[in-house]
């Protein structure tokens, strides 16, 4: 069941947060497959929701996904234009069913492996986020090696992927919206 929250405040940048069950564990030998499909959605400048969201529909003034992997919760989050949430929200489930189907270019996908592997390769170089991975692959049951990642994220193709983001279900959806104007 989709829970639904809105609240009001004077702003003149709407939130939108949906809330998804990843329904894949730290420890599933599928992360590495939703850890990309995650990053293909929203994972920076390359990825679905900043690109067309973003920059084609100028929608939102950022679009990002994020994974919360203890809870196994994948996070996408919009800051937009008041009047516009429900179009951007129409907009963000579309960028997610295209995950879901598999239509993932080529750069979507070189530019995701990419991002990740540089974030495994350069979690040494700061030990408070060394410190931060290795506290939770251990909590979550998963420690592995940044080589054994590095392999994982390697083996992945954008199939699995795709059927990694079939896996995930829509929780909740949170909305911030402007007082000072009328329902959306």
């Amino acid at each position: 069941r989709l829970a639904v929250a809105e609240e009001k405040a004077s702003v003149s940048q709407a939130r939108l947060c949906l809330a998804f069950r990843t329904n894949t564990s730290d420890s599933d030998g599928a992360f590495p497959a939703l850890a990309l499909a995650q990053m293909v959605l929203g994972g920076g400048s390359h990825a679905k929701l900043f690109r067309e969201v973003r920059e084609k529909a100028s929608l939102a003034y950022d679009a990002y996904a994020s994974l919360e992997r203890t809870k196994g919760l994948m996070l996408l989050s919009a800051g937009v234009d008041p009047s516009e949430t429900a179009r951007a929200e129409g907009l963000i489930l579309a960028q997610v069913e295209a995950v879901r189907a598999g239509l993932i270019s080529k750069r979507e996908w070189s530019d995701s492996r990419r991002t990740l592997l540089n974030a495994v390769l350069t979690t040494g170089d700061s030990p408070g986020r060394r410190i931060a991975a290795h506290f939770e692959a251990w909590l979550n049951g998963s420690p592995r090696s940044p080589e054994e990642t590095r392999r994982a994220l390697l083996a992945v193709t954008p199939d699995e992927a795709s059927a990694s983001a079939r896996r995930w279900a829509h929780a909740a959806t949170f909305r911030l919206l402007d007082r000072r104007r009328g329902p959306r």
